[in-house]
C-alpha cells in the first residue's frame, strides 16, 4: 500500500545543497582580468624607475671617478717628474711634495647607496676595483710622507755617506720587564733631554733622559735613565771596537729600504689605477648617457 501523504506535485527540498563554485570561480576570474594589468603596469613602472635610477647614479659616479682622475693625475705628474724615483733611489723631496696634495679617500657614501640593478657586472667590478684602488693609494701616500719626514736624517745620513758608514748614530736598550722573561729591545738613541727646554748639551748629572725609537720610520719616544728603575730607562751602548764593526752595515738602510719598498707600491699601484680608469669611465659614460624611459 502506498506511503500516508500528500503530494502536491512540487519536488521536495533537498536537506544540502551543493555550492556555487562555478559562480566564485567566474568571480574570482573577473577580479583577476581586472587586477593583472594594474600588477603588470605597477611592475613595469617600477622597472623603468629602476633604469632611469641607474642613468642618474651613474653619472654622479663619473664625477666622482673624474674627481679621483684629477689627483691621480698630480700623483703621477709629481712622480715622473722625479729621476730617483724612476731609478728607484730614495727621494726624501718627494715624498714630502706628496704629502703637500689635497688628497681625500673617496665619497664611499656614493659607491655604497647607488642603483647596480641596469649596470654590467664588468662595470661594477671595475668601478669596486678602483674606488679599492684609491683609498689603498692615498692612505699609502700619507704614510709615505710621514715615515719619510721621520726618516729624512737617516735617509740623508746614507746618502751623503755612499751607504758604507753607520755615520755617527747612537743606539741603546730598552727593557721590557712586563712579561714573564725580561726583554731588552735595541733601539736607536736621539737628543738628549735636559732640563732646560730645547737644550741638548747639559752635562751628564743634569741628564733627565734621551728620546728613542723600536723600530725605523717610529714615533720618537722619551725614557728617563734612572739606574734604580731599568723599566723606565734608557740604557745608551758603549761603541766599542765590536759595536763599531757590527753597525758598519750602515742601519740607516733599514729606513733607506723602507722608503723605497713603499715608494715602489706607489708607483705600481698608481700605474695600475692610471690604466684602470679609461676602461671604468667609458663604462659609466656609456650608462650616464643612456636614453631615459618614460615613466608615471
Amino acid at each position: 500500500m502506498p506511503l500516508p501523504g500528500t503530494d502536491d506535485g512540487v519536488p521536495a527540498a533537498q536537506l544540502n545543497k551543493p555550492k556555487s563554485w562555478g559562480k566564485i570561480a567566474s568571480y574570482f576570474g573577473v577580479a583577476l582580468v581586472a587586477l593583472l594589468p594594474a600588477y603588470v603596469s605597477g611592475r613595469s613602472c617600477a622597472a623603468r624607475e629602476n633604469y632611469n635610477l641607474t642613468i642618474n647614479q651613474a653619472a654622479d659616479i663619473q664625477v666622482e671617478v673624474e674627481k679621483i682622475s684629477k689627483t691621480l693625475n698630480l700623483i703621477n705628474d709629481r712622480i715622473n717628474a722625479s729621476p730617483d724615483a724612476a731609478k728607484n733611489n730614495p727621494d726624501v723631496k718627494l715624498a714630502e711634495d706628496l704629502g703637500t696634495l689635497e688628497i681625500k679617500d673617496p665619497d664611499t657614501q656614493k659607491i655604497f647607496h647607488t642603483n647596480y640593478f641596469f649596470m654590467t657586472d664588468l662595470a661594477i667590478e671595475r668601478l669596486f676595483g678602483y674606488y679599492n684602488d684609491a683609498i689603498r693609494l692615498f692612505r699609502l701616500i700619507k704614510d709615505h710622507a710621514k715615515k719619510t719626514g721621520a726618516d729624512a736624517d737617516q735617509i740623508a745620513n746614507f746618502v751623503t755617506n755612499g751607504g758604507l758608514t753607520g755615520g755617527d748614530k747612537n743606539y741603546g736598550i730598552v727593557f721590557d720587564l712586563s712579561g714573564a722573561l725580561p726583554l731588552a729591545h735595541f733601539v736607536e738613541v736621539g737628543k738628549p733631554i735636559c732640563p732646560v727646554e730645547g737644550q741638548t748639551d747639559c752635562n751628564a748629572t743634569e741628564l733627565k733622559g734621551f728620546k728613542y725609537r723600536i723600530e725605523s720610520g717610529g714615533t720618537w719616544s722619551e725614557k728617563g735613565v734612572n739606574r734604580a728603575k731599568l723599566a723606565e730607562s734608557v740604557i745608551p751602548m758603549q761603541q766599542t771596537p765590536l759595536f763599531k764593526s757590527v753597525m758598519s752595515g750602515n742601519p740607516d738602510i733599514l729606513a733607506v729600504k723602507d722608503h723605497i719598498r713603499r715608494m715602489v707600491e706607489i708607483k705600481m699601484l698608481s700605474a695600475k689605477m692610471f690604466n684602470d680608469q679609461k676602461a671604468l669611465l667609458t663604462d659609466l659614460k656609456t650608462h650616464s648617457e643612456k636614453q631615459r624611459v618614460f615613466t608615471f
